[in-house]
């Protein structure tokens, strides 16, 4: 599974180089997110390459949210196309998260909130 991370500003961004995620990728997904989750309440999902995905990673996904949620943190996505984003609607991730179209929109918006609980 080929995924790239990267800290700017103590926000960690994940990028999934995959096209596909399925239910066969689940446990390899979480050993390789679950670290990075650990390292900042803020993460960014890029989504640019990923074509489609099954509700079984969207329901991982939702999860990851609660989870950072639960710790005052927070997952923002972007690049979603349009089967990814039936899917976030169909897993309700939506309303667990934010979607924003570039990268810098999700750095701005975190950038905001460091700066607020300062």
């Amino acid at each position: 599974m080929e995924i790239r991370t990267v800290e700017i500003d103590t926000i960690q961004v994940i990028s999934i180089l995959e096209d596909r995620l399925s239910e066969n990728h689940l446990e390899e997904f979480e050993q390789v997110i679950s670290p990075v989750l650990s390292k900042s309440p803020w993460i960014i999902f890029d989504m640019r390459y990923l074509k489609f995905f099954d509700s079984s990673v969207g329901q991982l996904l939702l999860r990851f949210t609660q989870q950072q949620n639960s710790k005052h943190g927070e997952i923002v996505f972007y690049g979603l196309n349009d089967a990814i984003s039936a899917i976030f609607r169909l897993n309700q991730i939506n309303r667990n998260s934010k979607i924003f179209y570039a990268r810098k929109e999700c750095l701005d918006y975190f950038r905001k909130k460091m700066k607020i609980r300062i």
